[in-house]
């Protein structure tokens, strides 16, 4: 078994299985606190190499030389030490025969940390405590299959779109909860979760991606948001010839977008000629990404969202089974984040496409 496979994760407990860890000392100990209020499991003794200088129980739980343990090959064996001699405890399991075991590497301990303070309300995490962090990633119930197999990071959070319509439940957050306009996302698509994000999201940072296109982002990124050292941060734009006029032309008529620019000077008529002036630049902002401050993210969509309203009401949102109002979502973005790209501090990243 490869060692990837064999970082514990709690899915590997199952119910009624005998759990054993290795180790006696404060990190052991510290798992077994944490995967006793965890997890419905037992814990069937604890393991040390030698006997000596070594505690003889643990909460009443005895603590066995390995020498003197009788395996079962049921037993789930968790290597609980300091993570640079868990090689050596390995090394003599499999000598022994014992193949059922899994690390408890050091970024796993942090987790279980993480976990089991959360759940008694002690010792913070510093992004409970000085910092939140939502991007949600937008996921619908007929999205292709990836091919590969990929890890959010843990401030991503996957948001079913379309859920007011779907006949199943893919994911812990949905569009159609509270403040929503789930109904509409055959024509908003991703910005459904932009707008649910806007009204029921409090996170300090906030952002909309995809589920197959993600923002190439670092903590360190995270962070400059956090400290507001950056207001938002944008995917780079794609580049079209001669300018992002021939490329909207591939999705509306001439007649719509003459119904966008009406709308933009009736609900924004400050960027009037910013528009226009945008719209014959080079740069467009693709697939409405973005990760801001609440403040910029907020300010963002109480722009946006009225522009779109009054577009649909003058387009017919029924008459169109497509993406059209996303498509003309990211012409809006472009105009207004080109239009204060002097008035806020905006960095820019990459784009993950998953496959």
């Amino acid at each position: 078994m490869a060692v990837n496979d064999r970082v514990f994760n709690l899915c590997m407990i199952q119910d009624g299985k005998p759990v054993v860890i290795y180790g006696a000392q404060a990190v052991a100990y510290t798992v077994y606190k944490a995967i006793m209020k965890l997890t419905s499991c037992s814990i069937k003794c604890f393991l040390v190499s030698k006997a000596e200088g070594q505690p003889r129980e643990i909460d009443g739980i005895k603590v066995f030389e390995l020498s003197s343990y009788a395996y079962c090959p049921d037993d789930l064996i968790l290597i609980a030490t300091p993570e640079d001699i868990q090689w050596q405890i390995a090394y003599i399991l499999d000598k022994t025969g014992y193949e059922n075991y899994a690390y408890i590497t050091s970024e796993v301990f942090g987790n279980l940390q993480k976990e089991y303070y959360s759940s008694l309300k002690i010792f913070p995490s510093i992004d409970k405590k000085e910092y939140s962090v939502a991007v949600y990633q937008a996921v619908h119930e007929k999205d292709k299959k990836l091919n590969g197999e990929y890890q959010n990071r843990e401030w991503i959070i996957p948001i079913q779109v379309g859920a007011s319509k779907a006949s199943q439940s893919i994911c812990k957050v949905s569009d159609d909860a509270g403040d929503n306009i789930s109904d509409r996302n055959c024509n908003y698509s991703e910005l459904t979760a932009m707008y649910w994000a806007w009204k029921n999201s409090d996170a300090m940072v906030k952002g909309i991606c995809h589920y197959r296109r993600v923002p190439d982002l670092s903590d360190a990124d995270i962070i400059s948001l956090v400290t507001g050292q950056t207001d938002a941060i944008l995917i780079y734009p794609m580049m079209y010839y001669p300018d992002i006029t021939e490329h909207h032309k591939r999705y509306l008529s001439q007649q719509e977008w003459e119904i966008v620019e009406a709308a933009i000077c009736k609900i924004a008529p400050d960027y009037r000629e910013a528009a226009h002036m945008c719209m014959t630049q080079q740069y467009f902002f693709n697939y409405n990404i973005l990760v801001a401050r609440k403040d910029v993210f907020d300010l963002y969509c109480a722009w946006l969202f009225p522009i779109l309203f009054e577009i649909g009401k003058s387009t017919g949102e029924d008459k169109r089974k497509d993406r059209y109002i996303g498509y003309i979502g990211e012409n809006l973005f472009t105009i207004f984040f080109w239009t204060n790209k002097e008035k806020l501090h905006i960095s820019y990243c990459g784009c993950l496409l998953r496959t």
